[in-house]
């Protein structure tokens, strides 16, 4: 977590002082080719990390077995995208509503 409040600057831009530890675990997320994105955040957490594989099992046991695995992560908390309705400011999938749903396998 950050361990200082943000301060406003005269161009009202937000600046705040990152403590070492997050930019220690941005450094070591870095180095997995998995990682594709990683965002420092205002809010519940510090970091946002997207990360690509070949299935939701895949993405699962990488952060299970890798980035839980990194000195100071204290928790993670994973959420996977399942449809995309808008993509960078493009309407995808305009047609009809589906009223069928997602197959879903154990």
């Amino acid at each position: 977590m950050l361990e200082q409040e943000p301060t406003i600057d005269d161009e009202r831009d937000v600046m705040s002082n990152v403590t070492d530890g997050v930019m220690e675990q941005r450094n070591a997320l870095a180095r997995f080719d998995e990682v594709e994105s990683c965002y420092l955040m205002s809010g519940g957490y510090d970091l946002l990390v997207f990360v690509k594989g070949a299935s939701l099992q895949k993405v699962a046991g990488f952060v299970s077995e890798k980035l839980s695995t990194i000195e100071g992560v204290i928790s993670t908390s994973t959420h996977f995208m399942l449809r995309c309705y808008k993509d960078q400011g493009f309407l995808l999938n305009t047609g009809e509503a589906s009223t069928t749903r997602l197959t879903i396998t154990p």
